[in-house]
């Protein structure tokens, strides 16, 4: 994974953190303004129906907004869930493959040269000119590539970024190399998952996150030391995708989805998010068990004394009610 990648990973991380509730609240806002205009023009048509009536919005934080507020944001995180898949997909540039017209993992050694021969003659500089040798670098680093089977195997998991490795010469070395990058990644989320759990960050499922998150890990490990590609995986959907391309979408399947469930699972399992608060509750009335009995004891003599100074109000002013002899 490049630097630019690596951008574009925490732009899209950003991104889920503030344009769906961003997007949510604009469109309910703006949901109500229209809804309010249509019942105000409908209202001024019929003025004359008892029956017109005017729905006044929702105050912000009443059970109503709230519930209308959870139903809109649902639909924005799986449009957006939608958005960030499909932006991922696109943002992948032409492989050495495509930049050779070869499909990934089927293709001859024959139709390697061929086609290397024939774009060589297309883009080479005498014949298209200064415009024609990045593509003529290109393609000569692609055939170099392909035609090597260490380079290749490690290309094909792990990408261009694994081929800047300068001491690496055999297949060992280019995986030892890739893994330990993939390794540091997985680390950082974990502990990451760690720190969310021990501060309560993030209540509704702290569990099944690590889980998951050893399911993938365990997954790309997979992908990763299988001799052949795993073509049996997405085999219908994205057939000739190369296997570090597939990596890239299940990392992001798995990024969008755990963090879509943290912010729709709490919606659609209320009950979850009930049992936590009330634990939240106990354990914060049982940290301050001291400071709530004596706030107690001086709320109980002030109630105490209002009900006195109101009983004596009241004895007041039936006395003054009485008549006088």
């Amino acid at each position: 994974m490049d630097d630019w990648q690596i951008m574009q990973s925490l732009a899209r991380l950003v991104g889920w953190i503030f344009i769906p509730p961003f997007a949510t609240f604009v469109l309910q806002a703006l949901w109500y303004k229209l809804k309010s205009n249509y019942q105000h023009n409908n209202y001024n048509n019929n003025n004359n129906d008892s029956r017109s009536t005017q729905t006044i919005p929702p105050l912000k934080g009443s059970p109503r907004y709230t519930l209308a507020y959870n139903r809109i944001l649902c639909g924005v995180i799986v449009l957006y869930l939608v958005y960030h898949l499909l932006d991922v997909c696109r943002s992948f540039g032409p492989t050495h493959y495509d930049v050779l017209g070869l499909q990934f993992h089927d293709f001859t050694h024959q139709q390697l040269k061929r086609n290397s021969r024939r774009a060589s003659m297309q883009y080479h500089p005498n014949k298209a000119g200064p415009e024609g040798t990045d593509a003529f670098v290109n393609l000569r680093a692609g055939h170099d590539i392909l035609v090597n089977p260490v380079l290749r195997h490690a290309y094909d998991r792990f990408g261009s970024s694994v081929l800047r490795c300068t001491h690496c010469i055999t297949t060992k070395d280019y995986l030892d190399n890739g893994l330990s990058t993939v390794a540091v990644l997985y680390a950082i989320t974990f502990i990451v998952l760690i720190l969310m759990s021990v501060f309560r960050w993030v209540s509704f499922g702290r569990y099944w996150r690590f889980i998951l998150l050893a399911a993938m890990s365990g997954l790309e490990l997979t992908i990763v030391l299988s001799p052949k590609p795993l073509q049996v995986m997405m085999a219908w959907l994205m057939p000739y995708w190369v296997t570090f391309e597939k990596i890239t979408l299940l990392n992001h399947v798995y990024l969008a989805v755990s963090i879509a469930l943290y912010k729709v699972g709490p919606i659609l399992t209320p009950w979850h998010a009930d049992n936590n608060n009330n634990n939240n509750n106990n354990n914060n009335s049982s940290s301050s068990s001291s400071s709530s009995d004596s706030a107690y004891s001086e709320k109980t003599k002030k109630e105490t004394i209002r009900k006195q100074l109101k009983r004596l109000e009241e004895l007041m002013n039936t006395s003054s009610k009485q008549p006088t002899k």
